[in-house]
């Protein structure tokens, strides 16, 4: 993710953009559609994101070209995928299709034409959702104080790198590796593209993505946004899966969702870079939590631990799969507010009755066409 730039006027002069006010959409003259970028001026000028100063667990490696990196020897590798249904749906290609139609002046001319899943209207916000908590997941996932997890494993996460498509998309990247681990088969830009919930309103990234992901002029979203998203996705599709918002969880309880098969969708910052909070920036809120911007915010998937070699490997969207320091990237996940998020079948949690449905928490009460796999509407 290139170095990210708020839309609200107020928000550039707090990064010392003052030559591009002009050029950055205030939240409420935002008509851009999603994919356009509002400011050509700045992104001409824009230089990629690069370390300052290299931190204690910064690993320098070279973007790669998406192949998947083999398990350190000796490790445990999770190969099996949660099996999902044949009939989920068909294969998502990143290029669009191309169609030709006549112009008024009587020539044809070629548009490409993005390969559309949605099914429902895309009205959602944060709010129509009552997404569970980190009570609710450690139920469903069976996460308890005294439980042992496996001295090492790593998750057969799927790798995807935001550029070019999604220069400040990394929320959407890491939960779109989510979900292909879980056995979706969803295109690079789907999520989105389709599902991505977008506050429009004013800048608070816990009830939507504020800016445009396909332009270097994004912003971020936090927890709430992402996982109201997967839970969009999840109703429009008809999957019986959810997503839980775990922030405020350490380090060492996430670590528990790994151990369980899990990949934890989480913000830390761009290649580990000093988090840097911006003062003039309101902090956003949803329910009890709150949430600071910091100017190299970023999102990745822990996908693995070694707790003997005392590192994690991380699906970064900006770098590939790496191995970072365990101590240093706790000190930046625990100074950027232990912000994640995991999803799970409903019908698998460790909670979950059949009988009685107890334990149970879908995308919302419009759920009549999801059906679980032990007959239960």
């Amino acid at each position: 993710m290139k170095n990210k730039v708020i839309r609200a006027a107020v928000l550039a002069g707090a990064l010392g953009i003052s030559s591009v006010l002009g050029c950055i959409v205030a939240a409420e003259e935002w008509n851009e559609p999603v994919g356009e970028s509002v400011s050509e001026e700045w992104n001409a000028g824009m230089e990629s994101y690069a370390p300052i100063e290299e931190t204690p667990g910064y690993i320098e490696a070279p973007q790669t070209e998406g192949i998947s990196q083999q398990p350190v020897p000796g490790a445990m590798y999770h190969e099996e995928v949660p099996p999902m249904m044949e009939e989920s749906m068909n294969w998502q290609e990143d290029t669009p299709y191309t169609e030709e139609r006549e112009t008024p002046s009587g020539t044809w001319e070629t548009e490409e034409i993005p390969v559309s899943i949605r099914r429902s209207e895309r009205k959602k916000q944060v709010e129509d959702f009552e997404i569970p908590g980190i009570e609710e997941a450690e139920a469903a996932f069976g996460i308890t104080a005294d439980m042992e997890i496996s001295p090492y494993i790593y998750l057969n996460v799927p790798e995807l790198l935001q550029n070019p498509e999604l220069p400040t998309g990394c929320e959407s990247v890491a939960l779109t590796m989510a979900l292909q681990y879980e056995g979706f088969h969803l295109a690079k830009t789907t999520i989105a593209r389709e599902f991505l919930i977008y506050n429009r309103e004013d800048d608070n990234m816990a009830l939507g993505y504020v800016g445009d992901p396909f332009s270097e002029d994004g912003a971020g979203c936090f927890a709430p946004a992402l996982a109201a998203t997967a839970m969009d996705f999840f109703e429009d599709q008809g999957y019986d899966y959810t997503a839980y918002e775990i922030t405020g969880t350490p380090l060492s309880d996430l670590l528990k969702y790994v151990s369980e098969g899990t990949p934890v969708v989480l913000w830390t910052t761009m290649y580990m870079a000093e988090p840097e909070v911006s003062r003039d920036v309101e902090v956003c809120t949803y329910g009890d939590n709150t949430y600071e911007w910091y100017t190299s915010e970023h999102c990745v998937v822990l996908s693995g631990y070694d707790t003997e070699a005392q590192t994690l490997q991380i699906n970064d969207p900006l770098e590939g799969i790496v191995t970072r320091d365990m101590a240093e990237f706790e000190r930046i996940f625990n100074r950027t507010g232990q912000i994640a998020m995991v999803v799970r079948s409903c019908s698998t949690a460790l909670n979950y009755d059949p009988e009685t449905e107890e334990g149970i928490t879908l995308a919302s009460s419009q759920t009549e066409k999801i059906t679980l796999d032990a007959g239960v509407q």
